[in-house]
């Protein structure tokens, strides 16, 4: 399984966990179900006021993980209500949750900057370690 995919299913699952002890109900994992959707990972609801939760993951102790556009407007304010950070030891287990307001978060949107970047696969890097494509040069 990809490792960030098992980062965004731990810091998920974290955050799920966390909103059941404050006592948020309806809470329901979005990330698969795109269209609406799109830009965050969770909602959820408490005293009847629904909220939109974006998920990031990080080994990181500081920083804000890399975004999406899709969890951001044209004017690079955030899309959902709350920006969650999950971060997690070296065998993956959380051990602490930050959370940014959208309103928190949008002092800074004239602050960020939007950069094209290209992800590649890991499928791609596994089988260039395992030797299945490219080839190796000693030197």
């Amino acid at each position: 399984m990809d490792i960030n995919k098992q980062k965004s299913d731990i810091g998920v699952l974290a955050v799920m966990n966390y909103l059941k002890k404050e006592r948020y109900t309806d809470i329901m994992d979005v990330t698969k179900l795109g269209g609406e959707h799109k830009g965050h990972d969770l909602i959820a609801k408490k005293e009847n006021k629904k909220i939109k939760i974006e998920v990031k993951c990080s080994i990181k102790e500081e920083g804000i993980p890399d975004c999406f556009p899709t969890e951001f407007n044209n004017d690079l304010t955030l899309v959902p209500d709350y920006l969650y950070i999950v971060r997690i030891n070296e065998n993956h287990n959380p051990i602490k949750i930050e959370t940014i307001s959208k309103k928190e978060f949008d002092k800074y949107s004239k602050l960020h900057r939007k950069v094209e970047r290209i992800r590649i696969s890991s499928k791609l890097k596994k089988d260039l370690k395992k030797g299945n494509i490219g080839k190796v040069v000693q030197l």
